[in-house]
């Protein structure tokens, strides 16, 4: 449980500790261009093709469920 909290809060912090050194290296003035690029840009873009993400998805679920359902033959407990 400790283990996961802290990687937990490094996950949270991180972010914020990785952008306060990188506008320490590379100065406020070159910073703040650069994070008003990257603000402006769209959070999520549409995937190149819908087809290959429909097939991804597909095969995704397709080896989790095998994998779900090959748990007792492989570790011998099941998993639900």
């Amino acid at each position: 449980m400790i283990l996961f909290g802290v990687l937990g809060s490094f996950a949270v912090a991180g972010r914020a500790i990785i952008d306060r050194r990188n506008r320490r290296l590379m100065g406020p003035e070159a910073w703040e261009g650069l994070h008003a690029q990257l603000t402006e840009g769209p959070r999520f873009h549409a995937p190149r093709s819908w087809p290959g993400l429909a097939l991804r998805l597909a095969l995704g679920i397709t080896v989790f469920a095998a994998l779900l359902l090959a748990h007792p033959i492989v570790i011998g407990v099941p998993a639900f």
